[in-house]
Order: C-alpha cells, then structure tokens, then sequence
C-alpha cells in the first residue's frame, strides 16, 4: 500500500500539471525574484560580492520564511480541496480569502512542535550508535567523504523517521482544507493500522526529495557546476525537482486521508 499511495500520488502531479502550476505559478516567480536578488548580493552565489549586509541578509531570510509560510499553506490547501472535492483553482491563484489557510497553519505549526519535541531525543539517541558503523563502512566510497556520507546518510534516516511521524499525525491538515475536522489523537489512531506501509511511503518521499540535493552537490564538488544565476539549466532541474516533491508529499496526505477517513478511492 505504500508503495501504490506514493506512485499514486506521482500520477497525480503528472495528469493535472497545469492545476499544480495554477496553485504554484505566482510563487514559484516570487521565489525566482528572491533567489535572482541572492545572486547578485549573497557571496556563495555571486563570487565578485565579498560579504552582504547585515540588513540585506535579515530581509532576505525574513522574506524567504514568510513568503515559505504562504507559500505552502495556501499551495496545499488548494492541492487537497481540488484531489478530494474538485474544486479548480482560478487561472491567476494566488491566496483565496475564504480558504482555512490560517487554521492550516496553526495546525501544521502545533504538528511541528509535537515532533520537534519527539525527534530531539531520537536523534540523540540515534546518531552515536549509527556514526561508527556508517564511518567503517563508507571508506573507499569515491563520489562523497565518508564523514559528509556518514553525516548524509543519518540524516536520511532521522529524516524517514520523521516523515513518517509526520504522516501519522498530519490527516489533520487536509480534513481542515476540506471543512472537516479530526483531532491529532485521531489521525494517529486511524492511521494505525497502515503505519508499517506509511514507513515505506516516507522512505520513499526522502528519497524523491534528496535525489536532486545528491546531484545538486556531485554537480558542484565534482563537475566544478556553480549554483549561480547563470547556471540556468541546474536551476531549472533543482526547481523542477522541489517543485515535483513538493506536490506529491502533499498528495500523500490527501490520498491517505481520503483512503482512511473518507473510505473512497480518487
């Protein structure tokens, strides 16, 4: 069932496209414009620039978190009212008034802070016990060091963790989309019975998601590739692949609610 949820929802971001870039058109140029005003003012972007301003950064970073925070709240919303009910977004989508977006993202925020506080002590119990282990058995690998191998490969792990307790308690957030409300108890109760199949589904989310970060840092360390606004072609497929990724982990939440709360197929 995992694996089916997850292909599923790929199949979905395929056939309605144009939908995803209905939701996701004005963002994704908002984000552009920020990552084009980073290029030409933050030094790892543009080597000519020696250092950035203060006030530059703080409005950068203060801008990207806001405009993340709108972003995904108002894209995922209109993701789950479309899959689960139908509803086709405007042709120029930007924010709908009438749209849950603020109980969203309240709920994901409390969400956030529930795992935070359950993912601390597992990553503090995990890392000293895998680190040895990973470090023995990654020497001689050619592409990465085995130190930054090490440091990727438990975060891959720690991050499948999460994804999957993400799962399990985030039914909430597209039942809120759609007018519907379960508690957080609830979902991770009606998800029970599906949670060694969610297991593969976010192991399955991590590696879609890390695939073009794997490249993303062979291309810059090995190939001599910089992530500048030059480099056109390398930003494309990063952004094409986030864009992707983020569509089909939001999709798992909408089928996965729909195949368990809702007792229907889409």
């Amino acid at each position: 069932m995992g694996f089916k949820i997850f292909i599923r929802c790929i199949k979905q971001v395929y056939q309605n496209w144009n939908v995803a870039f209905r939701l996701s058109w004005f963002w994704v140029l908002t984000f552009g414009g920020l990552f084009y005003w980073q290029s030409i003012t933050v030094p790892q972007f543009a080597p000519h620039v020696e250092s950035i301003s203060a006030t530059s950064f703080i409005i950068q970073t203060v801008l990207a978190f806001i405009i993340g925070i709108v972003r995904t709240t108002s894209v995922a919303v209109g993701w789950h009212r479309y899959i689960l009910r139908g509803k086709m977004p405007s042709r120029f989508h930007v924010i709908k008034r009438n749209w849950p977006n603020l109980a969203y993202f309240l709920m994901g925020f409390q969400i956030s802070i529930i795992l935070l506080i359950v993912f601390i002590p597992i990553s503090l119990f995990l890392v000293p016990i895998i680190t040895p282990n990973i470090i023995e058995v990654s020497h001689g690998f050619d592409i990465i060091p085995s130190s930054q191998l090490s440091l990727y490969l438990i975060t891959i792990i720690l991050n499948i963790i999460f994804v999957w307790l993400f799962l399990r308690l985030r039914l909430a957030l597209p039942a809120i989309a759609v007018g519907e409300d379960i508690r957080l108890g609830s979902s991770f109760n009606i998800t029970r019975p599906v949670k060694y199949h969610l297991m593969v589904t976010a192991a399955l989310i991590i590696f879609l998601m890390s695939f073009p970060n794997l490249m993303l840092y062979v291309a810059v360390n090995h190939f001599s590739l910089s992530l500048t606004f030059n480099n056109i072609g390398l930003i494309l497929f990063f952004g094409i692949f986030n864009w992707f990724s983020f569509f089909v982990g939001v999709g798992v939440l909408t089928v996965t609610y729909n195949q368990l709360y809702e007792k229907s197929e889409i």
